[in-house]
């Protein structure tokens, strides 16, 4: 019996880990998401988008380490559904995961951050990751194991990432960039589509004959 739990705990703590690391490989590989760099004054929400990704990983994996062990149970066990118990130790197990991959990856870029607000970077960057890991483990105990749930929550991460990839190749297609040195890509939003074609067009000024102008 201590053997099948500390299969799962093991199971559930390297593929957390793994999808944690690929994530964030991934963005910082194709330079989609930087914070080792200068946040200029007035592009707070720059630093926050990009937290908010950092935040998204690190529950998402949390969800995959659990429902990675939670497979294995199902597989060794025999049975058709997991308990809690299951539930718990994926949970945790994962959690541990993600957070020991999530942690550095995201700290230490941090720590290089210029933001020009009066907050700590680093800290900012500690909380969004703590908040991610707090919000995969909740999901994960109410969800993993739970088909109809897991299924709607797969195909809506399933979305995000079509759209995440959707509005990267535009970004990098058109070359929308923020800095004078076009170095960094346009910080891409959490589940929305950020195309070019999609951004409005300012209307041009109405020639106005009133006496108040």
């Amino acid at each position: 019996m201590m053997r099948f739990w500390g299969k799962l705990l093991a199971a559930s703590f390297g593929m957390a880990a793994l999808v944690a690391a690929a994530q964030f490989g991934v963005v910082y590989g194709l330079n989609a998401l930087r914070l080792d760099r200068e946040f200029l004054s007035g592009a707070d929400n720059e630093w926050n988008l990009q937290l908010t990704w950092a935040a998204w990983f690190a529950a998402l994996a949390v969800l995959a380490g659990a429902t990675y062990a939670a497979s294995l149970a199902v597989a060794q066990s025999g049975r058709s559904r997991v308990g809690a118990g299951v539930r718990a130790v994926g949970g945790i197990g994962a959690t541990l995961g993600a957070a020991a991959a999530s942690v550095p990856l995201t700290l230490q870029p941090a720590r290089l951050a210029r933001v020009n607000a009066s907050f700590d970077p680093e800290l900012t960057a500690a909380i969004a990751v703590g908040a991610g890991l707090v919000a995969g483990l909740l999901v994960t105990l109410l969800v993993v194991a739970r088909k109809p749930l897991s299924t709607n929550l797969w195909v809506c991460t399933g979305g995000v990432w079509l759209l995440a990839a959707a509005s990267f190749v535009d970004s990098a297609q058109f070359g929308r960039n923020r800095d004078a040195l076009a170095e960094y890509y346009d910080p891409m939003r959490l589940g929305v589509l950020d195309l070019s074609a999609l951004e409005p067009i300012p209307a041009p000024p109405s020639a106005c004959r009133c006496s108040h102008c």
